[in-house]
């Protein structure tokens, strides 16, 4: 099995690649654009990446989130707590991308995981108990409303936002992970056990990494389960030379691959 990824919620910077011409006056061109949000006149105030447009990633498991994953993104966060689920939500959305001739291959699925690590069972659980009596419902709830616009204080628990109920959507805040992520609590070998079992029976291609402390989770991940992955052959030592897209996808695959939406906006004649 090849390593499997990670994204864990922080941004990733393009790798740029420096040469003695900083530019070839003629593959600079005006994009003329004129569209109903904006309109951009002459070339593009910055220069291009290696990769031209940044990896698209999307998040959403609704119908309509799922469709449009299928047709526009490269990786996809996932949320699921079991393998039933996950596999319902990569299945189809690789289904879809199908209909639009995209390489199926050419979408990565991350997991949404919650992972509280210790190097004892016992200690595994004290950092989970500890985590529950900071855990704020309120705090949850307004972080809710920050990233979706609903104030769930101003609707009565049987009111319906999408296909969940008011009362539905705080029942699952009311839980340390939620209803979206699998929660993985142990030793380094529980959890590991538990991420690879997810990515044969799942096929997912990595996770999504969700902390609870700053930088503690990170730190207990990369000191106790990185060193047991690598062990496993299931988590790399080292990144390859290229761009974010490449160590994604592999080398040479530093631009969106031609059966994405987006390339037919190339001009090819030009060769840029």
């Amino acid at each position: 099995m090849s390593p499997f990824l990670f994204s864990c919620q922080f941004m990733l910077a393009n790798l740029l690649i420096y040469s003695n011409i900083y530019t070839v006056p003629s593959k600079v061109h005006k994009i003329n654009h004129s569209g109903k949000y904006f309109e951009v006149p002459g070339p593009h105030l910055c220069e291009p990446s290696p990769q031209r447009t940044p990896v698209i990633y999307q998040a959403g498991m609704s119908e309509r989130g799922r469709e449009f994953a299928a047709k526009h993104a490269e990786c996809v966060f996932l949320g699921g707590k079991d393998v039933e689920t996950l596999k319902f939500f990569v299945d189809d959305i690789r289904k879809r991308a199908k209909k639009y001739g995209r390489n199926p291959d050419h979408i990565k699925m991350f997991a949404g995981i919650c992972v509280i690590v210790g190097k004892t069972h016992e200690e595994a659980m004290e950092k989970l108990n500890s985590f529950q009596k900071y855990w704020s419902l309120e705090g949850h709830l307004a972080h809710y409303g920050g990233g979706t616009g609903y104030d769930l204080s101003k609707y009565s628990s049987n009111d319906y936002i999408g296909s969940l109920s008011v009362g539905e959507i705080i029942n699952n805040m009311s839980k340390l992970d939620g209803k979206w992520f699998k929660l993985s609590v142990g030793t380094p070998k529980k959890v590991a056990d538990e991420m690879q079992y997810l990515v044969e029976e799942a096929g997912i291609d990595g996770f999504n990494l969700v902390q609870y402390i700053s930088p503690g989770t990170f730190v207990d991940f990369i000191e106790l389960v990185v060193p047991e992955l690598q062990k496993r052959g299931l988590y790399r030592v080292d990144y390859d030379e290229g761009t974010y897209r490449e160590k994604l996808f592999g080398k040479g695959n530093y631009r969106l691959p031609d059966d994405h939406i987006a390339a037919r906006y190339r001009n090819i004649s030009s060769n840029v």
